[in-house]
């Protein structure tokens, strides 16, 4: 348990909050860019996994994250929304 969240608990505060904040957080770190070991450090976890347990993605950020990567083939699968 990081020493952020002992402190939380102490104090008497509501967990569940502070767990939804946590994956809120990751959640917008990830949707603005941010790498997921760099959302882990700031986590303050040590397993990938972990993180992306916290780092919910749906599915028009993948589709845009596909479709930055390779413009062509996002093309060919229909993935990018033509204007």
């Amino acid at each position: 348990m990081c020493r952020l969240w002992q402190a939380v608990k102490k104090q008497g505060y509501d967990i569940t909050l502070y767990q939804a904040t946590r994956h809120s957080l990751a959640t917008r770190l990830l949707k603005n860019g941010a790498e997921l070991k760099s959302i882990g450090d700031i986590l303050g976890h040590t397993d990938i996994i972990t993180t992306l347990k916290y780092a919910h993605s749906d599915i028009d950020n993948q589709r845009a994250a596909f479709s930055r990567s390779n413009p062509k083939v996002a093309t060919i699968f229909r993935i990018v929304k033509k204007h």
